[in-house]
């Protein structure tokens, strides 16, 4: 639950622990449970060792091939799949943080490895991880909150779960919010007021009315709800 937790508040755009309270304001209570303090899941990812970091990677990759077999994520890959690995560096400002450095860049940062597949056939293969490097910088990454390098490692995980899941949300919401920015996906699908309403001991979100995106919304809503059940009749 509280990796679940952590992924929830990166989708919102959490970029620190401190960011988790997102989950935690308002009414939020009554709509999300189990939604723990900031102090609760700095501790837990302090607590991570190498090995729980390999675990996490491990159902990273399995989240992925979910949502990739669930959602068009990766459309027409079985035809043709173009990778792409390279590295990025986030600066960091203490100097205590561990596997920190100063390398080819001429800051303190810690290096990321990150790889992206895609089925576009657009000649810029490349320009695609860079521009997953920067949104991924405009939210989760724009900075490894934490001192210990394990916690760090398992942060980074975490982000690229939220940033898959985030873009698989975009594709069932219609090929316009499939191209947009994570930031773009965050604002119109994610960040939607709403008003707790109770009725026979039961709460309903009353949405706005006339939300600019309501269809791509309702799109995504959509896809990802099952049917109502039958009613028989006589």
């Amino acid at each position: 639950m509280k990796v679940a937790s952590l992924v929830a508040g990166k989708v919102a755009g959490a970029e620190a622990i401190e960011d988790r309270a997102l989950l935690r304001h308002g009414g939020m209570g009554k709509v999300f449970t189990n939604a723990y303090a900031p102090s609760t899941l700095g501790s837990f990812l302090r607590s991570l060792t190498f090995g729980h970091v390999r675990q996490l990677d491990a159902v990273a990759a399995r989240f992925l091939t979910g949502l990739a077999t669930t959602t068009p994520l990766v459309a027409g890959v079985d035809e043709y799949a173009l990778v792409d690995i390279d590295d990025t560096i986030i600066e960091v400002h203490v100097y205590g943080k561990q596997g920190s450095g100063c390398g080819y860049a001429g800051v303190r940062a810690l290096n990321a490895l990150l790889a992206t597949v895609t089925a576009d056939k657009t000649p810029g293969g490349h320009a695609i991880i860079e521009q997953v490097h920067a949104e991924l910088k405009n939210s989760a990454l724009a900075h490894l909150p934490l001192g210990k390098f394990n916690a760090n490692a398992a942060w980074l995980v975490l982000a690229v779960m939220a940033f898959n899941l985030t873009r698989a949300a975009a594709t069932l919401a219609g090929p316009a919010m499939a191209k947009a920015t994570t930031a773009t996906i965050r604002s119109k699908l994610v960040h939607v007021p709403a008003r707790i309403a109770s009725s026979a001991r039961r709460l309903s979100l009353r949405l706005p009315s006339g939300w600019p995106w309501e269809t791509a919304w309702t799109t995504l809503f959509t896809g990802l709800s099952a049917p109502p059940p039958a009613v028989a009749t006589t």
